[in-house]
């Protein structure tokens, strides 16, 4: 070769695509939607069968009698109903996955694992938003008595 040319560096090699397509940007609000309405429907069948247990076992009779149970109970049932509708969520995920690739769970969504380093930032930026939202409430006075304070309480 002759003086004063350089030889271009290689380029970097190509990711390989996954083994078949993710769904497109209309699928996935689609299936999104899907997933979140059952989320949801979960949520209020186990309200309606809390009140319906509730009825059966003699414990209510009258409307006012439910809603007094249903204030008592407030953090058992919402927390029934969270847990119950996430699985079921994450279960429609998985199966959505399925259908559209047959590909592993982690290959289709993509998840790599996370560095200690990252895992600390984000431990000191949930602790630092714990702390902004507290001061937050003290600065600002927030009432006491509200939903969450009440599912805190009633929780078991």
């Amino acid at each position: 070769m002759s003086e004063g040319m350089t030889v271009p560096e290689p380029l970097p090699p190509v990711p390989a695509p996954p083994a078949k397509p993710v769904w497109g940007a209309w699928a996935t609000i689609g299936f999104g939607a899907v997933i979140l309405t059952v989320f949801f429907l979960i949520e209020f069948f186990v309200v309606m069968a809390f009140v319906i247990l509730k009825i059966a076992s003699g414990q209510a009779f009258n409307p006012s009698q439910i809603l007094d149970l249903f204030n008592a109970n407030l953090g058992l049932i919402v927390s029934l109903a969270t847990v119950i509708g996430g699985a079921a969520g994450i279960g429609l995920t998985v199966v959505f996955i399925k259908i559209r690739s047959g590909a592993a769970i982690a290959e289709y969504l993509r998840l790599k694992s996370v560095s200690w380093k990252w895992v600390l930032v984000g431990l000191a930026a949930t602790l630092g938003l714990i702390v902004l939202t507290n001061g937050l409430g003290i600065v600002f006075k927030s009432p006491q008595d509200s939903f969450t304070t009440d599912i805190y309480r009633t929780a078991v």
